[in-house]
């Protein structure tokens, strides 16, 4: 009976590991294929804590997430729309939350982040591939679908498998980040060296393409990141190499450069939306101040504060700023909740970095730091928080980050 259970926590072990992996290579490409890795992992992570009989998490966040559930979950009770906030604190939130407690049960060695990692940058290469065949041809040859944005004014932007150009600038933005805190890293194996090196270029011509002025922005926090606490030396070298590619700018056609003035505009129709977007966010926010109207309930309310509807005649919409959206649904203290756990994460991670003197290892703490950073602070300028795949981005970052933590401790001057 007991070798039963062994074998039962290891084939559960096995399950969530190479169920991830899926994960993580299909997060791009398909939502059905998430869905069905998720619930598996999931599945794979209770019933080994039925085998083992212990359900305590035991990370460094724990306080922090299960504050923010607690008042997420009250939010639920003084919702506008209970209904809808059940589905979403049930169906999105906690399998969200579970996603990242699997990352942290499974992915536990050094070996396994390196794994999933890797093919995380390997999912990342088919889609720079895709990104840069819909340049030329305006087609996406994953979902076989004509590119939308076939007129002059879009001729520049591409959206790879993603639905628009913001979601796959959000999905590359961190990756971008990791990568760049390892360009310089001396790999054993000149292909994998060379390879990384190609797919780093790839990365940042493909975010540039997508033309996301939000994920620029995050991309900036990320890269200024790893430049203050990452090998200086080097990263001002991989600066002055991103600059000198700006120089190429000049020689786009008049017609491009035109399409890349007016997207560093913010005054421009999607800037515009955006301010009124925030707007009905604050209004609905004043309505219900501490715990929001309702986890899940933007769109439901969002006509009654769309005053005008000439100036906003588009129907419902999400915020395109997850933390005024969270503000709008779960109040002040559902925000301060979760930037409690940002906050925490930061903290201890910051410190940890400075005593790791595992070169390779401090480098992919970094990484992971940085393009976390990038990620939310474009998730201030999009809806990155609240779609199926980028959403589980976060949190799968969130539990690299955590393990990273908890391995870099346990590894102390190593």
């Amino acid at each position: 009976m007991h070798l039963n259970k062994e074998k039962t926590v290891i084939v559960c072990d096995k399950v969530m590991e190479y169920g991830l992996y899926l994960l993580v290579y299909f997060l791009p490409i398909s939502k059905a294929i998430i869905e069905i890795c998720a619930t598996i992992v999931i599945l794979a992570f209770f019933i080994k804590r039925l085998m083992v009989k212990n359900f305590a998490a035991n990370t460094f966040l724990d306080i922090p997430l299960l504050v923010y559930i607690f008042i997420c979950g009250l939010s639920v009770i003084f919702s506008s729309n209970i209904a809808i906030s059940i589905r979403n604190f049930s169906t999105k939130l906690i399998e969200n939350v579970l996603i990242f407690f699997v990352v942290v049960e499974a992915i536990n060695t050094k070996k396994k982040v390196r794994n999933i990692l890797s093919i995380l940058f390997i999912s990342a290469t088919l889609i720079c591939i895709d990104g840069i065949f819909q340049f030329f041809t305006h087609k996406d040859f994953i979902r076989h679908r004509n590119w939308p944005y076939d007129t002059k004014p879009f001729t520049l932007r591409i959206m790879g498998p993603f639905i628009t150009p913001n979601d796959l600038a959000a999905y590359l933005t961190p990756l971008v980040i990791i990568n760049l805190s390892l360009f310089f890293v001396r790999f054993k194996s000149l292909f994998v060296k060379y390879s990384f090196r190609l797919l780093g270029i790839a990365l940042l011509i493909c975010l540039f393409l997508a033309l996301s002025r939000g994920a620029w922005i995050g991309f900036i926090f990320g890269l200024l990141f790893i430049v203050i606490f990452g090998e200086r030396k080097k990263a001002f070298i991989l600066l002055f190499l991103i600059l000198i590619s700006t120089s190429l700018l000049p020689f786009l056609s008049q017609s491009k450069k035109a399409v890349l003035v007016g997207r560093l505009n913010y005054s421009d129709a999607g800037g515009y939306q955006r301010k009124i977007l925030n707007r009905i966010g604050w209004d609905m926010w004043k309505e219900r101040p501490i715990f929001g109207s309702g986890l899940g309930t933007f769109m439901y309310n969002f006509e009654r504060f769309n005053y005008d509807k000439k100036e906003y005649p588009w129907g419902p919409s999400y915020a395109h700023n997850c933390y005024m959206q969270m503000l709008a649904e779960t109040g002040i203290l559902g925000l301060c909740a979760f930037m409690w756990i940002i906050i925490t994460l930061f903290k201890k991670s910051l410190k940890i970095i400075k005593i790791s003197k595992d070169y390779i290892y401090r480098n992919i703490s970094i990484g992971l730091l940085g393009g976390l950073l990038a990620y939310l602070v474009h998730s201030a300028f999009d809806t990155n928080l609240y779609n199926l795949d980028i959403g589980i981005l976060f949190w799968i970052l969130l539990g690299l980050n955590q393990n990273q933590l908890q391995l870099t401790e346990n590894n102390k001057g190593t």
